[in-house]
């Protein structure tokens, strides 16, 4: 193996926990400083289009949420 390789491959946690990092600094100021409103709302609400959000689906009814 070579040398970068071990390299890339003992980085490759730190720079994913550096993109979490980041995109949480991001959520955390449009949580504080984006006023309340349709923006905001579609900037933090997380969509997943996928087989299973589908299921979810199913198994709540079309319910949004558990409250």
């Amino acid at each position: 193996m070579n040398w970068t390789t071990l390299v890339g491959i003992a980085l490759a946690p730190l720079g994913t926990v550096f993109l979490i990092w980041v995109a949480s600094i991001i959520k955390l100021w449009i949580i504080r400083n984006i006023k309340n409103g349709w923006l905001k709302d579609q900037l933090l609400r997380e969509r997943w289009h996928s087989s299973a959000s589908d299921s979810h689906r199913r198994v709540t009814r079309g319910q949004k949420s558990f409250r």
